[in-house]
């Protein structure tokens, strides 16, 4: 396997962090052993739009561009193999693509924001 290719940390947000940590989360999410058959089944043959869909929603998350419309909870409801664990794997890796290509404020941020997501996705989808 070859070594992957990093752009430099950042510390501020734009539109060209965003998709670096996009498309370097969501490649290492593909070949991830447990996450990978989970996304890559629910995702299909969409990665592109997928791609594009989660860029402009980190764009509104962080630079409240308001492209993004949609609902979270209410997607990740239609898959029934999302399980809670699930949630620790992904931000495990989110976490750690974050601290690859971002620095300062942007890491915290996008640590940040992800950690509350997946606190309010798990709080909705398991809550009983």
């Amino acid at each position: 396997m070859q070594a992957e290719i990093l752009p430099p940390r950042r510390a501020a947000i734009d539109e060209v962090l965003i998709r670096d940590l996009v498309h370097t989360f969501y490649g290492r999410i593909r070949e991830h052993p447990v996450l990978g058959p989970i996304f890559n089944h629910a995702i299909g043959d969409e990665w592109d739009p997928h791609l594009a869909r989660m860029c402009d929603f980190w764009s509104g998350i962080t630079l409240r561009t308001g492209r993004f419309k949609g609902n979270p909870a209410v997607a990740h409801m239609r898959h029934k193999t999302i399980r809670p664990e699930h949630f620790d794997l992904w931000l495990t890796v989110w976490d750690e693509t974050v601290a690859e290509l971002a620095e300062g404020h942007a890491a915290l941020t996008f640590r940040s924001a992800a950690h509350r997501m997946g606190s309010n996705l798990r709080g909705v989808l398991y809550a009983r």
